[in-house]
């Protein structure tokens, strides 16, 4: 026994060693040195009256910036550089607008002991993700009054907002103080930040969309948060919290996922006040005087619970239920999951509705929580970030000082052709560059922007060779088994019938984040205006994440054939397609996390995901939604033939008028799956 206890202590202590190395590398500035961009708007004392010594309150300054962005482009960034920057008050953040730090050190954002405003009541925010400033719209004025509001708080269409490379910190004194209001829609992110909270109440409420690479430190809590704007998933990604007094994070109606967590020394790790559909992978709990989870609700069917590859030391329960039934039963329900051991893993957890096809048979639907929890000897290692790191900043060239212009006017192609050519990494500026032929990466190419709303590839209506529906032709192409990376970086694909928008066979280690697929058009152009938006195939993978597709004019937006190489989804949304949003053919090895999708009007016939001769399939927190404006029914959401070991862990199908009439249709065999909302489904 003296054994096991010794060995026990040396490896959480190892743990611990391993945990502060990671967090240490977390907090390093991702943006050493001063990005280029003649568009963006820089908060130094050049142009703004800020002091940035922690002192002198830099509110109205950086509120300043701000508004200066939304004057003159309505969307873009500002960059902060390093200092210590106190505000006196709130300081709103319309939508589309970044704010980006750099420097050798991250730049802070403090609020200083004291301040005033910040002792008692509700929404005492630092920083406030907001929609726009107030309107002169009626339907804008405040209940019992004739004033329009201050502003607009963040809504379903208020998109690229964000924060990167930038820490916050609470002084003494302000126990009602919140760092930040994150309540927004897609492409959106809070990145890259170290949170101090100290006696303060939290670090973010009301969350939206995605938070990575994040830590929390203090507070009641680190995340706070109802359902999104969009009513859509939410994602806590690469994040460590510590030291919070009543729990790390409380989510209720966010379809949440926790992805790679770290959560210690706190009374509750993850808090579910009602209900949820919460899915936890690669996550571990130290020093939980409580339970990693609390769930206070039992058995509706809007609770879904999946874990998977949880570890825990120094954790009483891994999961305690404790709450009424909810019309049920009128009994009380307490269900405690205690450690088996001081060191202890859950290898997977789920509650709530389960359907198992097996052979092409429906088993029908068992109401059951389903636990593999056993002891461990030492915790391993944890789970390390899948997320390639961006090239070191000064590797990084320029597009515009190589002649791109940016204007929307003057073709850019043979300046992105010889930087290709001679640059590994290129960064791109603010603005619309125009390209009329296939850019072919090479093996370890990377393109990266700051704002894809605001930095866009264009391909202009009609460009000859890609006007052919049946002569089609990439707009960008990724090598096989390349190293690739695009992120930040919108494309405009226009209305070109023969465009493949990006055809992808980079492998493993390549990634596409922080992106958008838009642009508008002639009607007649809906569902034939484009061929494919993204390809991948031939081997292709690697990490997709944080992106929207709603380029109506596609005829097959995402498409994934003939490959084994795996490929992670996480968090992204394809929208508003004529015919099909989804389709898998000959895949194999592929996870969904937070995978959304909407059908609005016109979208009447539109299946949501096709599968073909595919093996290992996961979706996580699936959500497949037809709006109000949707005036015919469709017989299912996903479609599948020749395909098992699909696991689906976590959906809902909503709809106004005219949901999906089923989840899941197998053609083969004519089985369907007509439940709406479930946690778990296998297909065998």
């Amino acid at each position: 026994m003296r054994y096991f206890k010794i060995n026990t202590f040396l490896a959480i202590n190892l743990l611990l060693c391993i945990s502060l190395n990671a967090m240490a590398q977390k907090n390093q500035s991702l943006y050493q040195e001063r990005p280029i961009d003649a568009k963006a708007v820089y908060l130094t004392r050049k142009f703004f009256s800020v002091s940035a010594d922690g002192v002198g309150d830099d509110a109205p300054a950086l509120q300043s910036a701000i508004d200066q962005v939304l004057k003159q482009t309505h969307g873009g960034i500002v960059f902060i550089p390093e200092g210590t920057y106190r505000l006196g008050k709130t300081v709103y953040l319309w939508s589309g607008i970044r704010l980006i730090g750099y420097g050798a050190k991250r730049p802070t954002f403090k609020l200083g002991d004291n301040t005033p405003g910040y002792q008692e009541g509700d929404a005492k925010y630092m920083v406030h993700f907001a929609h726009a400033p107030g309107s002169n719209n009626p339907a804008q004025i405040q209940p019992g009054t004739w004033q329009t509001p201050a502003f607009v708080d963040g809504t379903w269409t208020t998109f690229f907002s964000g924060i990167d490379n930038i820490n916050f910190e609470i002084g003494k004194g302000n126990p009602a103080a919140v760092a930040v209001r994150y309540h927004i829609a897609q492409v959106c992110a809070l990145e890259n930040i170290d949170f101090n909270i100290g006696e303060g109440r939290g670090a973010v409420e009301e969350m939206g969309n995605i938070i990575e690479n994040c830590t929390f430190r203090g507070g009641e809590y680190g995340v706070k948060t109802n359902f999104s704007p969009p009513e859509w998933q939410c994602m806590v990604l690469d994040c460590s919290f510590e030291g919070q007094r009543t729990a790390s994070l409380i989510t209720q109606n966010a379809r949440m996922l926790v992805i790679r967590g770290k959560f210690k020394n706190t009374p509750i790790g993850i808090l579910l006040p009602d209900r949820d559909k919460l899915y936890v992978k690669d996550t571990w709990f130290e020093n939980i005087s409580n339970s990693a989870l609390v769930i206070n609700n039992f058995v509706p069917p809007e609770l879904e619970v999946n874990l998977e590859n949880l570890k825990f030391s120094n954790v009483p329960f891994s999961v305690r239920f404790n709450g009424r039934t909810q019309g049920w039963s009128k009994d009380e329900v307490k269900m405690d999951y205690a450690a088996p051991s001081p060191i202890y893993k859950i290898k997977s957890f789920s509650h709530g509705l389960h359907i198992e096809i097996q052979n092409g048979i429906n088993h029908g639907v068992d109401f059951t929580t389903r636990m593999e929890q056993s002891p461990l000897d030492s915790p391993g290692e944890l789970t390390q970030s899948d997320i390639p790191v961006i090239p070191a900043q000064k590797t990084w060239i320029n597009i515009a000082e190589l002649g791109a212009k940016g204007d929307g006017l003057t073709d850019c192609t043979a300046v992105f052709e010889k930087a290709i050519a001679k640059y590994n990494t290129i960064y791109i500026p603010m603005g619309n560059y125009i390209i009329s032929n296939t850019l072919t990466l090479r093996d370890e190419t990377t393109l990266i922007g700051f704002h894809p709303s605001q930095t866009q590839l264009v391909l202009k209506d009609g460009t000859p060779g890609f006007a052919d529906a049946n002569n089609c032709q990439p707009f960008i192409v990724t090598p096989k088994n390349g190293s690739n990376g695009i992120t930040g970086i919108g494309f405009n694909l226009g209305n070109n019938p023969g465009v493949i928008g990006i055809k992808w066979m980079a492998g493993v280690h390549s990634y596409l984040d922080d992106a958008v697929f838009n642009g508008r058009g002639n009607e007649s152009f809906f569902g034939n205006g484009q061929t494919h938006t993204l390809w991948i195939t031939d081997g292709g993978g690697g990490i997709f994440k944080n992106f929207w597709i709603n380029d109506k004019k596609s005829k097959l937006p995402f498409f994934v054939s003939d490959t084994k190489t795996p490929g992670k989804i996480y968090e992204i949304s394809i929208e508003h397609h004529k015919y099909l949003e989804v389709k898998l053919e000959n895949v194999e090895n592929w996870s969904f996390y937070a995978l959304q999708l909407e059908e609005d009007r016109g979208c009447e016939n539109t299946l949501g995901i096709y599968l073909a001769d595919c093996r290992n399939i996961l979706f996580a927190n699936l959500v497949c939604h037809r709006t109000s404006g949707v005036w015919k029914p469709f017989h299912t959401a996903m479609q599948y033939r020749r395909t098992s070991d699909l696991t689906i862990e976590g959906i809902e199908l909503r709809g106004g008028v005219f949901p999906f009439d089923n989840a899941v249709f197998d053609e083969t065999t004519g089985t369907v799956v007509p439940q709406r909302i479930f946690t778990k489904l296998v297909v065998k």
